[in-house]
């Protein structure tokens, strides 16, 4: 069972699980995509991935990504969150760690 979360963290969270879903939706032309939040020991993992047809990885870190990934950036800080992205052949995986302790 995760552990509550303060309810801005709950906001930010679901606010960047919608923005991830909306790129798959435009971009992505993927046929599957899945969301999980999993907790570990001292953190909060949430990991969105499609089977689509990828992102440049470079570009995004870089700013080149478009306001969702602005945003995606933006949330993440506000929660001292690490964004971990994979897209490495088929579709792409963007994960965020966030500590809980």
């Amino acid at each position: 069972m995760l552990d509550k979360l303060p309810v801005n963290h709950e906001i930010q969270l679901y606010r960047i699980s919608t923005e991830l879903v909306n790129n798959i939706l435009k971009h992505a032309q993927a046929t599957q995509a899945e969301i999980r939040l999993d907790q570990q020991s001292n953190c909060l993992i949430l990991c969105v991935k499609d089977n689509g047809k990828g992102i440049d990885i470079y570009k995004m870190k870089e700013g080149g990504g478009g306001i969702g990934f602005k945003n995606l950036y933006a949330r993440a800080q506000e929660l001292d969150a690490e964004v971990i992205m994979d897209s490495t052949g088929i579709g792409a995986v963007i994960s965020l760690k966030i500590q809980t302790s």
